[in-house]
């Protein structure tokens, strides 16, 4: 058994390695921009399901919250071709009628040149592509030529890791623009393109946010037309740059080794984003898995909660027929 993954390797205390890292023994002479995701008959993919697919690894950005590998890399680093991906998209239209993607990328539109030759290569595809996609909302909104071609590329469920409507939060962790900025540029978006799912990311406890700055900003969301949103506690991971320098960033930690500051402590950062969990499913990690569960786009953008029951209904019809094509391949 191997366990890997960044999130074992910074977070996780006491774990041993035989022989060193497991992705540096694993993948030592591993070529990412050449690679492809080759599924077979024993994968018991069905017709037409949503795959997901590798477009990029890491990040051009260093935001001092984050803490994973590859950050700070330059454009194209890490990158695939569009041939590569091209070729890796007829396949699995050949084999299994295969139109739909949840694309890896930490940051889809960290580039124009990027964004267009993507969509030149999509528009030689035999089908009509439909994907999900992790992209940042300030660059949408300082290069605006590229939004026409995301969603012309297919886009139709994105995540935006905002993160904070604090405008000093956000200056705090390299995303400066204007709050006020962001929050019309998101209403501007969802008015001229209805069709596309919107979610978006949220840190409770940056250095500046205070408990009334994370409730204002929870009232404007759920006033908004924004489809889902999260709120996910502020983690001082080891390697990012607030959990090196805390004193600098104003945190310090409990007798619990909970972190807190002037102004907010976590414990009431957990509370207000515990709160906010859980009352859409159309988020963007959910899209793919529901279109595979037969649901139309424009029934996912409708589905609340209240559909939980429905939803675990279709997931145990296509479990069932996953365990029925195992026996089956078995016998």
């Amino acid at each position: 058994m191997f366990i890997g993954g960044a999130k074992l390797k910074y977070d996780l205390e006491g774990v041993r390695w035989i022989k060193g890292t497991a992705e540096d023994k694993l993948f030592e002479n591993f070529d990412f921009t050449n690679s492809v995701i080759e599924y077979s008959d024993k994968d018991l993919i069905f017709e037409n399901e949503h795959l997901p697919l590798e477009i990029a690894r890491g990040c051009i950005f260093k935001c001092s919250f984050c803490s994973y590998d590859l950050n700070g890399k330059r454009l194209w680093d890490f990158c695939k071709s569009p041939d590569i991906i091209k070729n890796e998209m007829l396949s699995n239209y050949d084999k299994f009628g295969t139109t739909g993607y949840m694309f890896s990328d930490d940051t889809y539109n960290d580039s124009s040149e990027k964004v267009e030759q993507l969509l030149k290569m999509y528009k030689t595809l035999p089908f009509e592509l439909e994907f999900s996609a992790y992209a940042r909302f300030d660059l949408m909104l300082s290069k605006p030529e590229t939004i026409p071609m995301l969603m012309e590329s297919g886009m139709r469920s994105v995540f935006f890791g905002i993160e904070t409507f604090n405008h000093d939060s956000g200056k705090a962790i390299g995303k400066g623009m204007d709050p006020e900025k962001i929050k019309q540029g998101l209403l501007d978006l969802k008015k001229q393109y209805p069709e596309l799912l919107i979610s978006t990311g949220f840190i409770a406890g940056l250095p500046y946010d205070t408990e009334e700055s994370l409730k204002e900003t929870v009232n404007w969301l759920e006033n908004s037309p924004v489809d889902s949103y999260s709120f996910q506690v502020l983690s001082l991971g080891k390697n990012s740059e607030f959990g090196a320098n805390k004193e600098k960033y104003g945190y310090k930690l409990d007798n619990n080794g909970k972190w807190y500051t002037d102004k907010l402590d976590y414990y009431t950062a957990f509370s207000i984003a515990d709160s906010v969990k859980y009352k859409s499913v159309s988020s963007f990690t959910f899209y793919n898995r529901l279109r595979n569960l037969d649901y139309f786009h424009n029934e996912i953008k409708h589905l609340t909660i209240k559909d939980k029951n429905a939803i675990i209904d279709r997931t145990n019809k296509k479990r069932n027929l996953y365990k029925n094509g195992i026996l089956n391949s078995i016998i």
